[in-house]
């Protein structure tokens, strides 16, 4: 979905869609790896309040990273208006890709609750 979006967003560019997929799915396994190297921390932290700051510690960690990421491969690190750009186009994606979540999160829950 990310892959799509950032197609569609960047058409202009350079980038097929292919390169879109492979580049999207790489951003993801780097921040996936990133969230296993903290599994330790998040156990030590179990059941603390700390635990709610380690993980808006590693929710911005992400927003930080794949903003420079668009930032330095759509706009090749050019000027503060790309960097507002990839910016905004990361605040949308993740506010979109946690409306669906919770949205299907919500319907799957009706359906397995009430229908089943």
């Amino acid at each position: 979905m990310i892959a799509f979006t950032t197609w569609l967003l960047f058409k202009s560019r350079k980038y097929t869609f292919g390169e879109h997929l492979v580049a999207n799915a790489f951003l993801i396994g780097e921040v996936s790896l990133f969230n296993i190297a903290l599994f330790p921390v998040y156990y030590m932290l179990d059941g603390s309040p700390a635990f709610v700051y380690a993980q808006w510690a590693y929710i911005l960690s992400i927003f930080i990273y794949y903003t420079y990421s668009f930032y330095d491969w759509f706009y090749e690190r050019k000027g503060t208006s790309g960097l507002t750009t990839s910016f905004a186009i990361v605040f949308g994606l993740v506010f979109v890709i946690f409306l669906i979540t919770y949205v299907l999160q919500a319907l799957l829950y009706y359906a397995f609750t009430m229908l089943g």
